[in-house]
């Protein structure tokens, strides 16, 4: 059995709607490895937020999805900053018994 030389920190809150999604979360790394250098320990989350819908596709409708998120990245020896992503779609899907 390998060894654990990182220990992961985390901690979510979540919550769900009919048609929407929220996450909340914070998670950082502990060294628990004394040959480890503080470069070597991966960055902490602080905080990562995420909305997504999660309408139901249907045939021969106008259908349309959203996923964004947000996330600071910390580190205590590199360089820190956010991240965010945000992406939208539309679709119109035409199915029949013999084609998509």
């Amino acid at each position: 059995m390998p060894s654990q030389r990182i220990l992961d920190r985390r901690a979510d809150i979540s919550y769900q709607g009919e048609w929407w999604r929220v996450l909340g979360r914070v998670q950082s790394y502990q060294s628990v490895d004394e040959t480890l250098l503080p470069r070597q320990v991966p960055y902490a989350i602080l905080p990562q937020f995420l909305f997504q819908t999660l309408f139901r596709e249907r045939n021969r409708t106008l259908n349309y999805s959203l996923r964004a998120e947000t996330v600071y990245f910390d580190h205590s020896e590199r360089v820190n900053g956010n991240r965010t992503d945000i992406l939208g779609s539309i679709n119109y899907p035409m199915r029949t018994a013999g084609a998509f």
